[in-house]
């Protein structure tokens, strides 16, 4: 269906935003989402916890709570996706 419609599939996993990387207490939910992937052709698993963490090893400086990102959350959010999303469009659509 993909490949006949145009799109791609990236399940992307976000941590929770309640502790620091070094203490981060939930990797086993991080590898059920991988798990569950598993198998599912054309779906890439991307988790997004090694990508804050190379930002600030505190991840508590990204949320509003544990499960809302604040503004500089957002913003890193922002340059973790956009190349990604772009790496998906046509050359003739990309900026």
């Amino acid at each position: 269906m993909q490949a006949e419609h145009g799109f791609a599939v990236e399940v992307l996993i976000l941590p929770r935003f309640s502790e620091p990387v070094d203490r981060y207490a939930a990797h086993d939910v991080h590898q059920r989402v991988f798990d569950a992937a598993a198998g599912l052709d054309g779906v890439v698993v991307v988790d997004l916890l090694e990508h804050f963490a190379a930002v600030e090893a505190d991840l508590r400086l990204f949320g509003r709570d544990p499960l809302h990102l604040n503004e500089r959350g957002h913003r890193v959010m922002a340059e973790i996706l956009v190349p990604r999303v772009l790496a998906h469009l046509p050359d003739h659509e990309r900026p």
